[in-house]
């Protein structure tokens, strides 16, 4: 059965300006500073999903599931 529902986002419009956001960053730096960048932006989207995690196990923890 199709949905005929319109989309509250889109996802191909949101990926092209995260692209677009890191290759205006990134554009002019050096292979030492790419890789300080990426690893930065990797810990805090870690932490982000601990986080994440750590808020969604409390929610579950007291529905009682």
């Amino acid at each position: 059965m199709i949905n005929n529902k319109e989309k509250q986002f889109d996802c191909i419009k949101i990926k092209d300006s995260i692209q677009a956001q890191v290759y205006a960053e990134t554009q002019n730096m050096s292979k030492d500073e790419l890789l300080k960048y990426f690893n930065k932006n990797a810990q805090k989207q870690h932490s982000l999903n601990r986080d994440f995690v750590h808020e969604t196990e409390a929610v579950y923890t007291i529905s009682g599931h």
